[in-house]
Order: structure tokens, then sequence, then C-alpha cells
């Protein structure tokens, strides 16, 4: 399986260290600090409120990494040593906790931004012409290795990578992409058959660091496919394998020791003959014959001593063929890893052929075993000592029989050795398609055992099949983990709410009152089937109340008559009021007259003063009398224009109000007349539906109380059976053998037999990781078709 083309732009790295120069008191020094040092000591200072920092070996390790740093300054330095007081104090300030909301959204927004950007230059292959999504392209950060369990380098420091370690693979033809600048890259190599783009050496962990194509590429869904067929090749020729392991473990070397032995005995009874020759020309003196009978035997005595050699190289190769056979048996009866051999994406394991001494323990009755395997996860497991069992045992006491507790058992073979006796009993055959088959078998066969179900029953128990099949993988592969700190409090937690779901029994007797009612109606609804006379009737009846509504609305053009008689009134009192103004006039002048004869000096004579008295009074008398008459016809104009006023805004409101009710009337006649007709036209049939919708409430009110106590029964079960899957896989990752050993087809055709669907057992990721098991088909208890 190789490319022909493969082009990409190389791997993003992660951005420089922010240096600021901190000078900081180490053994009360005044210490300025390089960027080297100062990273570490951060990286250091923000695990100060985790447990990592109370590890003795993670602290241990951490110090190696940073005396390191110091180039020998401080060889005895400790952590107590070092005055960490800023340092905490900027690693509080950049806690992501500590920021306003504002912020955080800010950051979050600033980081999704550059992630887009860095998927879309480095995320993308183009492999054979196609686009394929690259896996992890950001090269590891610098800084300290956390590891898993008891992982032994914990604390570690990790140096950064840069682009002169980092080498490329691309076709011949490919564009190099550039490197960050003021860098270049290690080399560029064109290995075709090889899935990874970029590649470095990692010094902490002494292997080799790559960034290979996602699992969603057509090349690894190949691969993922050419690996599970492999380990469906070996389902059908397992027994033929294990039969050539079980002869391997008890192998003699029959021909070579039978010609061994002829050539022992030969040699012997030539050695007898001439220790008789010997004797005789001894007595005799003949000196001639007892020279040349010495050389005999002593041409004898080399070849003894060749056979004796002879027979070890035998002995050792019995014990070879011996070391594959138990190491082959234990990868197959225990599905441990092959120890010195490592999946492409996984850490370097601890297993079969790796094993020392230190990590069995024979007993009368079964074979213990217990190391660090992967990530180093605690793997326990012991066999009883049955017929093949008691092969391995003694075959074991051989192997370690003078040995020390950390030497090695199988210290003559390697993965090697391991995968080209496999592949001689099953072309293609290694030791890793041992746990992908009894990963896929374990799943399976607790499927075919336990999970036979209805297609009718609830997804959540077919789910809990699902995953109790894949728990048998998870401890078939030993892929423990440790639960995390808070697991028991919130298992407690979990188990209060299934006992208060328990409780709440739900009340079903307000359902049952709901019945007589629901048969009432229906009762009710059943003797009142319609009569087409009725009906007839009751159009004929709305036809003339629609006529009625019609001349109704038709007789509102009389309302227009009165509208314009009131407004005429209106525009005369409002005409009438304007000419009021000259009323207004006259009380000026004459208020104008009055004012100038006031101003006027009064005669001294007296008859011309009476005169003037006179005139005076009378002006007066004239200005109030006009004035009043004037006050009179306003009020009197005020008064008619707004009663004018008044009953035209009555005409138009009432107008409107007829308007609105005649419409209103009109068009609830029309409605009612299509309703009547639609009733006469199909009034059996929307009895007929009415009746069955009735009859259909009526069962389900009847059916309701005993709904209500299912829905209960199965919320019950659902919260039970996964309050009981937690505490089955509270020490063991489903996830591992989900995603690279259980066969996925498995599930598929498990859940077409079940109507459930597989993908619901797969992350998005996943789905698209196997997204070729959609085109597969097979039959449920039969293999997968290929």
């Amino acid at each position: 399986m190789k490319w022909k083309t493969l082009r990409h732009n190389g791997v993003a790295f992660p951005p420089p260290f922010d240096y600021r120069g901190l000078t900081v008191r180490i053994k009360n020094e005044s210490v300025k600090l390089t960027p080297a040092q100062e990273e570490m000591l951060m990286a250091w200072a923000k695990k100060k409120d985790t447990p990592y920092v109370l590890d003795v070996v993670f602290q241990k390790n951490f110090l190696e990494g940073l005396k390191e740093k110091f180039e020998g300054r401080f060889p005895d330095l400790t952590l107590a040593d070092i005055d960490f007081t800023e340092l905490h104090a900027i690693a509080d300030r950049e806690k992501t906790a500590n920021l306003s909301d504002e912020e955080k959204k800010k950051r979050s927004a600033q980081r999704k931004q550059e992630r887009d950007e860095l998927k879309a230059k480095h995320g993308v292959a183009i492999i054979d012409d196609i686009e394929t999504e690259v896996g992890a392209y950001l090269v590891e950060p610098p800084g300290i290795l956390m590891g898993r369990g008891a992982h032994p380098l914990r604390g570690k420091w990790k140096d950064r990578v840069e682009p002169e370690e980092v080498t490329l693979n691309l076709d011949e033809d490919a564009p190099v992409p550039p490197a960050p600048a003021g860098h270049q890259w290690k080399e560029i190599v064109h290995e075709h058959d090889s899935m990874w783009l970029a590649t470095w050496y990692d010094k902490l962990s002494d292997k080799r660091k790559y960034v290979w194509l996602a699992d969603s590429s057509h090349l690894r869904q190949e691969r993922d496919q050419e690996k599970y067929v492999k380990a469906q090749k070996l389902e059908s020729g397992v027994e033929r394998v294990r039969a050539e392991i079980a002869k391997r473990m008890e192998y003699t070397d029959t021909r070579a020791r039978a010609s061994l032995e002829k050539e022992r005995k030969e040699l012997k009874d030539k050695k007898i003959s001439l220790d008789e020759k010997l004797a005789q020309a001894t007595a005799v003196g003949d000196t001639e014959t007892r020279k040349k009978t010495e050389d005999q035997l002593a041409a004898i005595q080399d070849q003894i001593e060749k056979l004796a050699k002879r027979a070890e190289r035998i002995h050792a190769d019995e014990m070879k063929t011996r070391q594959l056979a138990a190491v082959c048996y234990l990868i197959d009866r225990l599905a441990m890893r092959v120890g010195d051999e490592k999946d492409e994406d996984e850490a370097d394991t601890v297993g079969a052929s790796t094993l020392r001494v230190e990590h069995l323990r024979i007993s009368p009755v079964g074979i213990e075993f217990e190391f660090l395997g992967k990530d180093s996860v605690l793997w326990q497991k012991s066999l009883p000592l049955d017929h093949d069992e008691q092969i391995l045992a003694r075959n074991l006491q051989d192997l370690t029989r003078g040995k020390q507790p950390g030497d090695q058992i199988f210290d003559q073979i390697d993965s090697t050795h391991v995968n080209r006796f496999l592949s001689g009993i099953v072309e293609g055959l290694t030791a890793k398609v041992f746990r992908t088959y009894h990963a896929t078998h374990a799943v399976r066969s607790y499927l075919e055992r336990e999970g036979t179900i209805s297609p009718e029953a609830p997804s959540y128990r077919k789910e809990y099949m699902a995953k109790l099949a894949n728990l048998e993988a998870a401890i078939v592969c030993n892929h423990k983990r440790t639960p995390p700190k808070n697991w028991e409090e919130n298992l407690a937690k979990r188990e209060v709410e299934v006992e208060k779901l328990r409780a709440a029994k739900p009340d079903v007797s307000k359902l049952v009152a709901q019945i007589p009612a629901r048969e009432k109606a229906f009762a009710k609804l059943s003797v009142s089937k319609p009569d087409p006379a009725k009906l007839a009737a009751q159009v004929t009846a709305r036809e003339e109340t629609l006529r009625q509504a019609r001349d109704a609305q038709a007789a509102l053009a009389k309302l227009d008559e009165q509208i314009a008689a009131r407004q005429a009134a209106f525009d005369k009192a409002i005409a009438d009021q304007k000419k009021s103004d000259a009323s207004a006039l006259n009380v000026s002048r004459k208020q104008a007259a009055l004012a100038k004869l006031e101003k006027q000096k009064p005669p001294t004579a007296k008859k011309a003063l009476a005169v003037h008295t006179k005139r005076l009074r009378a002006a007066r008398k004239a200005v109030a009398d006009t004035k009043k008459a004037h006050d009179t016809r306003l009020k009197t104009l005020k008064t008619r224009v707004a009663n004018a006023r008044k009953a035209l805004d009555a005409a138009l409101k009432a107008k409107r109000e007829k308007t609105r009710n005649a419409a209103k009337r009109l068009a609830q006649a029309e409605a009612a007349v299509k309703r009547a007709r639609v009733e006469l036209a199909n009034g059996s049939k929307q009895y007929a539906e009415r009746l069955a919708k009735a009859q259909e409430a009526l069962e389900r009110a009847r059916r309701a109380p005993q709904v209500a106590e299912k829905n209960f029964e199965e919320r019950v079960e659902r919260a039970s059976l996964q309050l009981d899957l937690a505490k089955r896989t509270r020490d063991y990752n489903l996830g591992t053998s989900l995603k690279n050993y259980i066969d996925p087809r498995v599930y598929k055709s498990w859940g077409d037999y079940a109507d459930y669907d597989w993908k619901r057992l797969y992350t998005k990721a996943l789905q698209r990781k196997f997204a070729w098991v959609e085109q597969t088909h097979g039959k449920w208890k039969g293999k997968p078709e290929e």
C-alpha cells in the first residue's frame, strides 16, 4: 500500500516562550534567569496547586533537568532553595479562572482564530491528488512530562523541538514547505510506503515521534480494514496456530538429537576399541602402536568435544524455539503485547518478549504475572495450571533457572522472531493481530451469549449490552485507567439520584379519573350521527342569515346621508362663528370712541359739562350693551359648533362600528354557510373521523396509567443500568479498544439485527474513521463480509 504523490505544508510549532527576564533568589543569590531557566521555573510555578508538586519522583526528575539548565552552578539545588514568590504571582494572574468574563471570551475567540488559521494551513495534505485530513499537526510544546499512572519519567522536562530536528516526508516533485523564519528542516525524504508526514527524535523517550495522516484518511481506513481482515483470518485458523504453538512449547529437535546420539555411540564404540588396543600395546611394549593409538584417541576426544558443543547449539535452538512458543502462547492466551514492538500511535511497552524474572511467580496452582505495561499501567493476571499451562510453567522454570530478578526471561528472541514464526503459520500474521482478534472475539462472544434482544427493546438497554461487550474487550486487553479523585463522591450522588427516582413512583389516580369523562364524551358522540335533512335545513338557514347580513351591509349607505347633513350643520356653525368677528370689531370701535371721549378735557361751562357727561354715559352704556350682545352670541355659536362636532363624530363612529359589525357578521355568515355546506357534503366522513379521534383519545386515556408506570420503570432501569455500567467500568478505559482493536463490523451487524444504530457507540471522529463500515453488510452470528 504505497502512495504516489504526497504534499503538505509541514508542521506547526508552538509559539516562542514569552521571556520576561526575571530575577529570582536561589540559595540567597539574585539570579537573572535565562529564557530556558525561566520557562522551566514558570512551568513548575503553574503546577503549585496540583498534587504533582508533592510527588517525590516528580520533584526529583524535574530537578535533574533544572540543574542541567544551570550548567553545574547549583549541583545540590532543591526546590526549597528557590524563591517562587514572583513566579507564583505571575501564574496566579495568568490563571483563566481569575480573568473577567469579557477577557475570557476575548482570549477564547483569539485562540479559536489561531487554531482555525493553523488548521487551514497544516491540517490538510494532498495524497495521490486526494485532499486528506492530517492528524495532530502541532509539534509538542516544551513542558513538564505529566505521565499516566506511576510513569517513571514523570516530572522530566520536554525540550523545545526546533525545525532543524524535523524530517519531512514528501514526494520527489513536491514543493518543500518553508521552515519558520531563520530555520531550516533537518531533511526531506520520500518514503512512499509510510503514512507519516513529519518525524523527529524525542530525547526524553529515546524514540521517534511522528505526525500522521488522520484516521479518516483513505489510506488509514484501508489499513484499518486490512488489520481487521487479518484478525478475521486468524479467527478461522486460530486452532492451527495454537496447535503449532503448543507443539513448539515442547519442541525437541529429534532428528538432530538422533544424529548426535548415533555419532556419540559410534565414537564411544571406537574409543572402547582403541582403549583396549592401547592397553594391549602398553602391555607388550609396542611403542609405535601405542603412539598411533593415543593420537587416534585424541582425535576422538576432539570429536566428542565438538559433539558437546553441537549438543549445546541444539539445546540453544530448542530453547529459542520454546521461548518463541512461550511468548506466542502468552500473546494469545493473555492478549499480552509482544513487548518490543509498538503501534504507530503508542508509546513503548513491556510485554511478553521483554518479561523479566521479577515479573512472574510460579506456584503449584498457577502462574502469576505482575508488571507495569503501557503508560505504566499495572498488568496483573494469572493462569491456572491446566495441561498447556503446565507445559508453559516447565518452560518458564527452565528459562528462569539461574537468572536474577532483573534478567530478561526470553533473552534469545524479539518481536522480529515472533512475527516471522507467526507468519510462517498464517501468512501476514503478527503479534499485533492477536490483540485485534481477542478484542473482537470478546465483543462478538459476549453479544452472541448475552446480546439476544428484541428490536423493540429500548435503545438504552441495547447500548448497555454493547458497552458491556466493550468492557470485555478492555479487560482482555488490560486497558486500565486510574479513576478520577472524585469518582466515589460522584458515584454516591448517582446512587442517591437512582434511589430518589425509584421513590418517585407516579400517582396514576388522576389519569384513571380522566377515563370516565372520555368514555362519556365518546358515548355521547356515538349517538350523535348527523341527519342529512337537518344538515340541508341548516344550510338554508345559514344562507338566509348570509342574505340578511349582506342587506344590512348594503343599508350602511344611508348613514352617509346622515353624516353629510351633520357635516353641513357643522360647517354652517363654523361659518357663523367666523361672522361673529364683525361684532367683535364693532365692540372695539365703540371702546375706542369711549376712550377718546374719556381723554377729552371736560368743559367748564355748566351746560356744556352736562352735555359732555351725558355723552360719556351714553358711550359707556353703548360699549357695555354691545360687548354683552357679542359675548352672548359668541357663547351661543361655540355651543352650536361643539354640538355639531359631537353629532358629526357620533355619526362617523356609528358608521365605523356598524361597518365593522356588518363585515364581521358577513364573514361569520359566509364561514357558517361554508361549514354547513361542507358538513352536508362530508358529514358522514367528518363524523367518522371525530369518532375515531375520540376512540383514540379514550384508548390513550385507558393506556395512560400503564404507560406512565412503564415510562417510570424504564427511567429507573436506564438510571440503574448507567449506574451499574459506571461501577463495572471504574478501572477500565473503553475507548482504546473501541478505537484500535474491536472490529466495528461486529457492532454494525449486531446493530442491524437488534435495530440499534452502531454509530451511537462512537464519537464523531471515530465515525469518520470507520466510515467504510457503512458499505459492509453482515449477517449477525456470522462473520461480517469483507
